[in-house]
């Protein structure tokens, strides 16, 4: 560049590549099963790191330290980070960072992992109600049937028999009554 002047005023503006793959749902998977996380950028960084974040802090990712629980690969433009053996306590937010010359770039994933029982609670739910429900339909139908024979027992005996005692609808002996059948 050649200026005229022996002064010139230039302004740079210095950005970083954004990381475009943010995902709006968290990935969910269970617990003792592995999952994938992964980031990308058009350009290659410097280099990749990745954190968890604990509530206001980011505690990086030691793979060294921590060899059974995570693995990272990095490609150039890209890296993956594989967390193994899940536990719920694995659950949380996770950052990948491009480190350029300039500043950082982050991305970041939600992970939540679930038990096994977990999917099972509403369908379990959902049984027990059924169970409760035909359970009383059963004692209403048994308590509103007549009742053929002396010796059943049941829930609605005692209140049957302490009706019949004390309706008497006005007849004062105790004599049983019988209807006339025609032949």
């Amino acid at each position: 560049c050649m200026f005229r002047e022996n002064e010139a005023q230039v302004t740079f503006v210095l950005v970083v590549p954004v990381i475009k793959d943010k995902r709006d749902k968290p990935v969910v998977s269970y617990t003792g099963d592995s999952v994938v996380l992964e980031c990308k950028l058009k350009h290659t960084p410097n280099t990749w790191n990745w954190y968890k974040a604990n509530n206001t802090e980011k505690g990086l990712i030691n793979v060294t330290a921590n060899p059974l629980n995570y693995k990272i690969f990095i490609n150039g433009n890209e890296t993956k980070l594989t967390v193994l053996n899940l536990t719920e306590e694995d659950s949380g937010k996770y950052i990948c960072s491009a480190e350029f010359d300039i500043k950082s770039s982050e991305s970041y994933v939600e992970l939540k992992v679930l038990s096994y029982t977990e999917p099972l609670k509403p369908f379990i739910a959902i049984v027990v109600e059924v169970i409760v429900l035909v359970t009383l339909i059963l004692l209403w139908e048994k308590c509103n049937k007549p009742q053929h024979d002396n010796s059943f027992n049941d829930v609605c005996s005692e209140q049957t028999s302490k009706l019949t005692r004390d309706e008497s609808n006005g007849v004062e002996n105790n004599t049983t009554r019988q209807r006339k059948l025609e032949h």
